[in-house]
């Protein structure tokens, strides 16, 4: 993904961050381009036999992680709608 792409979806997630936001929904979340990256890389290696989530994953899911734009909003519970480039 470009520079420009990654900035773009920085540029969504701030605005989404803003009260009020300007999005229609408040159950919408916007990835970081280095979180998709990671989840690709690590989809690959996926064992479902084997898989544990990392600390780091459950923070995202639970809307805690990176912490500038921490909203506690959680995946499947709060959030229905993931917006992410790659």
């Amino acid at each position: 993904m470009s520079s420009h792409m990654a900035s773009a979806m920085l540029m969504f997630h701030k605005r989404h961050m803003r009260n009020p936001s300007p999005y229609s929904s408040d159950r919408i979340a916007f990835l970081e381009h280095w979180f998709v990256k990671m989840w690709v890389r690590d989809y690959k290696k996926y064992d479902p036999e084997t898989w544990e989530f990392s600390e780091t994953y459950k923070k995202v899911f639970n809307g805690n992680y990176p912490s500038e734009f921490s909203n506690n909003r959680k995946w499947l519970k709060d959030v229905d709608q993931l917006f992410f480039a790659t």
